[in-house]
Parts: C-alpha cells; structure tokens; sequence
C-alpha cells in the first residue's frame, strides 16, 4: 500500500513538473526572433547606404576619367556612362553636383559630363567657365584642365565658348598659355570664319 501511495505521488510529481516545465516553455520570451527582426531592417538599411556611396563614388570616377586629357580612358568612361539608363544617370550626376561632393574638381566632371549628355547645358557650362574665372587666377592650378574642357565642349558646336578662352589668354602662362595655343589652332583649322568672328567678341 505505502509503495503505491509512494507510486501515485512520484507520477503526480512528474506530471506536475512537466506541466510546470511547459508552462515555462510557453511563457518563455522568444529572445532571438526578437533581435532578427529588430536588426533586419537596420541591415537592409546599411546595405542600401552603403550600395548608395559605391555608385557615387563610380560615378564621380568616371566622370573624371571622362573629363581627363586621356583619349582612352575618354572612351572608356562614356561608353560605361552610355550604359546606364539615361534618366537614372542623369538623376545621379545631377545630385551629386549640386550636394552630394563638395570637391570642386568632381563638380566640374560632373558639369561637363552633363554638357555632353544635353543636360541643362548653360546652366553646367557655366559651372566650367565659373571654375577657370575664379580669381585669383594665379591660384588656380586647374586652369588648363578647366580650358581644355572648354575646348572640348567648342569642339563639340559650341563657337560661343570660344571668346571665353580669348578672355583668358590676357592672364594666362605656363601650361595654360599651351593649353590655349592647341584650341585656337585646332579652332582656325576647322573653322577659320568662326575663328576670326570669335576674336571680334571679346
């Protein structure tokens, strides 16, 4: 009698922990899928940014690759530029060279990529004439690159620009002063008419 009195309170031991050990389990917080979920969003969000500044800083590259003196690495970048989808190149150029680079040399890539995409072009143009203007002149180390984008873009059909460089020559020496000398002969060989009627215009 007492072993079966011992019997039916060891089971009603055992049933009653397991009971209370379910009861634990299912009132136990779910900890871990918690701070899945909480750090998910905070992933996808790093993720984004930082997929976000690799495309600025590929742009910018080839922005600059594009505005260097370099006839290859030219080609290079605007076939790269070229395939993208127009409007989404043109969004992203666009906002980098109004905030998102505070570089000036990145901004004038960018101007002139844009000038060569039709995109707002007297507004991107005069972001390049603003640049090689700058005074003090003699602090402006970029000058002849400055000019030689100028050059590119008369050499593109814009005979407007030319009195521009006309204006610099008054001010310039070194590799500006030879930078302007390869313009104005590459401007007299191909249209000597325009070439004269752009020295009346400054």
């Amino acid at each position: 009698m007492k072993t079966r009195t011992l019997l039916f309170c060891f089971c009603l031991g055992l049933l009653g922990g397991g009971l209370s050990l379910g009861c634990q389990n299912v009132n136990k917080p779910n900890t871990t899928s918690t701070h899945v979920l909480s750090g998910a969003p905070q992933a996808t969000q790093s993720n984004q940014s930082q997929n976000k500044d690799d495309a600025n800083r590929e742009l910018i590259t080839l922005a600059k690759d594009f505005s260097t003196s370099d006839a290859r690495k030219q080609d290079l970048a605007w076939k790269t530029l070229n395939s993208y989808a127009r409007s989404d190149l043109v969004n992203g150029l666009s906002q980098l060279g109004k905030a998102g680079t505070k570089d000036e040399t990145d901004k004038v890539a960018i101007a002139f990529v844009l000038c060569n995409l039709d995109f707002e072009y007297d507004a991107n143009k005069e972001v390049i004439v603003a640049a090689l203007m700058k005074e003090p002149h003699s602090e402006n180390s970029r000058s002849d690159w400055e000019a030689g984008l100028i050059g590119r873009l008369i050499k593109r059909g814009d005979k407007n620009l030319l009195p521009v460089l006309f204006r610099v020559a008054e001010w310039s020496d070194g590799a500006l002063s030879e930078e302007l000398a390869g313009v104005y002969l590459d401007n007299w060989r191909s249209d000597p008419k325009g070439f004269l009627i752009g020295t009346t215009n400054f």
